[in-house]
């Protein structure tokens, strides 16, 4: 799947994938390294929100332009 955010094309991978890639944030920045699990919850919870959105509203672009 495809999303257009922000002008930027989003392709989305499995979870795991996409969390080890949200996860290089920490490797940026060691100080949120005691935050890790708190990013994985709230990256999951916004992929929820992402996915029902496309589900229900026809998409991000779609939502935000309501």
């Amino acid at each position: 799947m495809e999303y257009q955010m922000m002008g930027l094309v989003c392709n989305l991978v499995s979870f795991e994938l996409q969390t080890l890639m949200m996860l290089g944030v920490v490797k940026l920045d060691p100080w949120l390294s005691p935050f890790k699990d708190a990013l994985k919850q709230r990256y999951a919870k916004a992929q929820s929100w992402i996915k029902t959105i496309d589900e229900t509203e026809g998409g991000l672009e779609k939502f935000s332009r309501v």
